[in-house]
């Protein structure tokens, strides 16, 4: 596999940031055994999120400033509805059987990582069915789902 990611580094002019965006930052670290790395950090925004299940999604785009694009993800646990904003969201996927089952959903800090405009990665650690995976540059806590359609 390592090769495999040589192979699109020197495809892609040694471009790094391309091939990241490809595959995401904490599968290419993973991947690159020349590259000593930790594992990423879990992010402080919200701990155990695979406890949670996806209850609202929203994809807001703005075709005339990027900056302004953001994914509205809310969670709900029991009777708890937890919205997280996530700005400026690359490589959205989501795969069959999306919104349920997310219980390998893991948010992992990759702010120190050197990438520009990548400092949250949505994961999931169990490769479940139903998986939504994407980059974002950074995520805040918002309010009540309600408050977020004014």
């Amino acid at each position: 596999m390592v090769n495999a990611i040589r192979v699109f580094e020197q495809y892609f002019a040694a471009e790094k940031q391309t091939v990241l965006g490809l595959i995401g930052p904490s599968l290419y670290f993973r991947l690159r055994s020349d590259v000593k790395v930790k594992k990423p950090k879990t992010h402080s925004i919200l701990a155990s999120p695979n406890k949670y299940k996806i209850c609202d999604f929203h994809y807001h785009v703005d075709d005339e400033d990027e900056s302004q694009c953001f994914i509205d993800m809310a969670l709900q646990k029991d009777k708890e509805t937890i919205v997280l904003r996530f700005w400026r969201p690359i490589n959205l996927k989501i795969e069959h059987g999306f919104p349920q089952p997310t219980s390998g959903m893991v948010f992992y800090d990759v702010s120190t990582s050197g990438l520009e405009n990548i400092g949250v990665e949505v994961a999931d650690f169990e490769a479940s069915w139903g998986t939504v995976t994407f980059s974002a540059k950074r995520v805040e806590r918002l309010g009540s789902p309600r408050e977020q359609r004014t």
